[in-house]
């Protein structure tokens, strides 16, 4: 039995990675796409003859950009579970949020239920400073002022760590 062997040229390759790079627009997860469409078109090779490979790698990228971008556009904080279902995001690096989102939220604790509520308005929801010292009943400089102190105590706790 002969080794099944990738039927791509390395011309084509380049096509397919320059054609997922559009797609994702990220190198990294572009690479990552790029490596799970080679394996996907290697064992399909393995089992049946496909007659427009390079064809057939692209609908393998689109559909697996597609999972990619269903995967990083969901809400829920990610599970193992659900981190089999996307490829294309390490699992460090999502460990590495969480820590990063832990240490936020602990310095955010560490700080005046006022602060905390004018830095999560303003940082959330984008919400201008007159309306947030509207809702407090406090000065627009009052809201300025939190707005700083918050910014530059979670700065110079982040570089403690």
């Amino acid at each position: 039995m002969t080794q099944p062997h990738i039927p791509l040229s390395a011309k084509e390759i380049n096509q397919l990675r320059q054609a997922i790079f559009q797609l994702v627009s990220h190198y990294h997860d572009a690479e990552d796409i790029l490596q799970d469409t080679l394996v996907n078109l290697w064992q399909q090779s393995s089992k049946q003859l496909i007659s427009q490979p390079l064809a057939y790698a692209l609908r393998v990228a689109q559909h697996a950009a597609f999972q990619y971008y269903r995967c990083r556009s969901r809400v829920e904080e990610l599970t193992l579970e659900a981190m089999e279902d996307c490829p294309s995001k390490p699992l460090d690096d999502t460990l590495i949020q969480q820590q990063h989102l832990k240490q936020v939220t602990a310095q955010l604790q560490q700080m005046s239920q006022l602060r905390q509520k004018i830095l999560l308005r303003r940082w959330l929801t984008n919400e201008p400073r007159a309306s947030i010292a509207k809702t407090f009943n406090i000065s627009e400089e009052s809201v300025k002022k939190h707005l700083y102190r918050g910014t530059l105590q979670l700065q110079q706790q982040a570089i403690e760590i």
